[in-house]
């Protein structure tokens, strides 16, 4: 795994090693611990195949450069079952429902109806059991 440190976090897997960019703005426990699961191969939570039981994203109100991060993957893209673990709205790969909001309104809404807020500070108890998994 490679770090380096330009102006933005994210990070590379199309190689054999994963590139880990941690900016200026990237360097909070949090964010780490996000960009090292996504080397190890996790995604976004909002992006799982079986999300649209539990939320609609609102690609209108989404930032053009960051709809990508809102795409629905398929089930082999992740590196831990889906079927096996309940979407998890506490999950340091879940962004909250105003994450890159191009007018202040929210990119993501539960069906249920319920607020969330997001976790961007320690992995949660399905972010711990996923990584037993692999």
């Amino acid at each position: 795994m490679c770090f380096f440190s330009p102006y933005e976090c994210f990070n590379r897997r199309q190689t054999w090693q994963p590139t880990v960019s941690l900016g200026d703005g990237c360097r909070d426990h949090g964010t780490i611990l996000h960009e090292l699961l996504h080397a190890i191969g996790f995604q976004h939570e909002q992006q799982r195949p079986d999300r649209n039981r539990y939320i609609k994203v609102l690609f209108e109100n989404i930032e053009r450069q960051h709809r990508d991060q809102y795409t629905q993957r398929l089930a082999r893209d992740f590196v831990w079952k889906v079927r096996d673990f309940d979407f998890d709205f506490s999950s340091i790969m879940m962004y909250d429902q105003r994450t890159f909001s191009q007018n202040g309104e929210p990119t993501m809404i539960r069906l249920d109806g319920r607020q969330w807020r997001s976790n961007h500070n320690k992995l949660s108890r399905g972010d711990k059991d996923k990584l037993d998994s692999i």
